[in-house]
């Protein structure tokens, strides 16, 4: 090699070295300006607190009151269980048979209680003629 081919060849390998400098070094500025502009003022972190501190208070009041409701649902359904408590059974069915009975239901009855009578009255007209 020449001395001048030599100092060319080592002019390429200097180049690309302080091209990839330079290139870092405005990609830093890049960098730090990027950061500059996501970095939150203090302005915009106490905004961000007092948003954040709002939705946890909402979030407690919704907690306080689904607590509320869920509480008013256990009395109502303990008074409602006490309600039905039938003293003389000891049992809790002091609503059963209340309630009035739908026509098909009305119907079902008559026909088992006439069956029932029926047979009553034929057991009783047979034990008397015995």
């Amino acid at each position: 090699m020449t001395p001048e081919e030599l100092t060319e060849e080592q002019a390429k390998e200097v180049a690309p070295a302080s091209t990839a400098q330079a290139i870092g070094a405005s990609g830093s500025f890049y960098n730090n300006d990027v950061q500059n502009i996501q970095s939150p003022t203090e302005a915009d972190a106490m905004d961000e607190t007092e948003a954040a501190q709002e939705i946890l208070d909402r979030l407690n009041r919704e907690a306080a009151e689904d607590e509320a409701r869920k509480q008013q649902e256990i009395e109502q359904a303990r008074l409602t269980a006490e309600a039905n408590f039938n003293e003389a059974t000891g049992a809790y069915s002091g609503t059963y048979g209340s309630v009035g009975a739908d026509g098909a239901h009305k119907e079902q009855i008559n026909a088992i209680l006439a069956e029932k009578d029926d047979a009553l009255r034929d057991l009783i007209q047979r034990t008397g003629e015995e």
